[in-house]
């Protein structure tokens, strides 16, 4: 199958190349479209995000004006399929333009377009709605609101962890010293989130926590966590091996983006880590608790938690190997979870 895949987030170590290079390796032939060059390239309109806060709007003509400009090399692809990751740079009138390629167009999005949490940056998608084919959503509630936007095939699918770039070492002496520590957490700092916090607490109660990610320097209390913050953003192959060297993994989720359930929640375990996570619903029908991973609903809890573990090595290895088990015998990589939303979108 030839796919056409758009995206704007197309530097190497990101889940949007994961996936397409997991559509790869299922035997399609993938175009992979780079919009990034059509975003304000103004130094002051990039300082303050202005494409992200006025939702796009203001980039359309060059979002069109690209896709005429590229008709004809679009046609000699002659794609069976467009698939748009993302798509907060595709309003309305783009997606109506891409329709002359007479092939279907699917969304796939794993934020909540539809949520209160990022304001006006969706504003240019959620327009577009109806004009998709088939989009695909990670929060049921966003069924509901998708369908009355206006897209009646819009589904549900599960973020998972990708086959090679999440792939854990086979010895575990290969991981680097640096990588491995007792509690890590791999993510951003995010406002109104209390991550910071959380973390700063468990360090005080006397466990040892490293931090990696960006954008921790706006933590009201930086001077405090930043002797445990190792480094920025890490992707990939260097996320895996940093999982697979800790003893507990923590796995934050973001309450205004309506999460129950994130990446991490897949990742980790397949990467060789345990998983240790804020109890939800979503976490229990995946996980057995206590034996495939464990979950905290306050700070107190989540300290208590993590002594015993580390009281207790046998322990930790033993919800590692069953974690892992229950990732790697469920449908939970890319190549599974795009292979069925392929098949849904040709009834196969």
């Amino acid at each position: 199958m030839k796919i056409l895949y758009l995206t704007n987030n197309t530097f190497a170590e990101s889940n949007s190349i994961y996936r397409a290079n997991a559509l790869k390796r299922l035997g399609n032939n993938v175009l992979i479209e780079n919009l990034t060059n059509v975003l304000s390239n103004n130094f002051i309109l990039k300082k303050i995000n202005f494409d992200y806060i006025t939702g796009y709007k203001f980039i359309q003509k060059k979002i069109n004006n690209w896709i005429g400009t590229n008709k004809k090399y679009f046609l000699d692809f002659a794609p069976n399929l467009i698939f748009i990751d993302g798509g907060e740079l595709f309003g309305p009138e783009a997606i109506k333009r891409l329709k002359f390629l007479n092939c279907p167009i699917l969304l796939l999005n794993n934020d909540d377009p539809t949520g209160p949490r990022d304001k006006n940056r969706f504003n240019s998608l959620k327009e577009a709605i109806p004009y998709y084919d088939f989009c695909f959503v990670v929060r049921e509630q966003s069924i509901a609101e998708f369908k009355k936007i206006g897209c009646k095939n819009t589904f549900l699918y599960r973020r998972g962890y990708d086959e090679v770039m999440h792939k854990k070492k086979k010895y575990l002496e290969k991981i680097p010293n640096f990588h491995k520590s007792d509690i890590s957490f791999v993510g951003t700092w995010m406002k109104n989130e209390n991550r910071d916090h959380f973390i700063y607490s468990l360090i005080k109660s006397g466990l040892n926590v490293t931090i990696w990610g960006n954008r921790w320097h706006k933590s009201d209390i930086w001077n405090k966590i930043k002797p445990y913050h190792k480094g920025e953003a890490i992707y990939g192959k260097e996320y895996a091996s940093v999982i697979q060297g800790s003893k507990i993994s923590l796995g934050f989720l973001s309450h205004t983006n309506r999460m129950e359930i994130t990446g991490r929640s897949y990742e980790i375990p397949y990467a060789g880590g345990l998983l240790c996570a804020e109890r939800t619903q979503k976490h229990t029908d995946l996980y057995i608790e206590g034996y495939e991973a464990v979950f905290w609903s306050n700070i107190d809890e989540c300290i208590s938690v993590c002594r015993k573990l580390l009281d207790d090595n046998e322990l930790i290895n033993q919800i590692k190997t069953a974690g892992y088990n229950k990732i790697i015998n469920g449908e939970f990589g890319n190549e599974k979870v795009l292979q069925k939303i392929i098949n849904q979108v040709f009834e196969k």
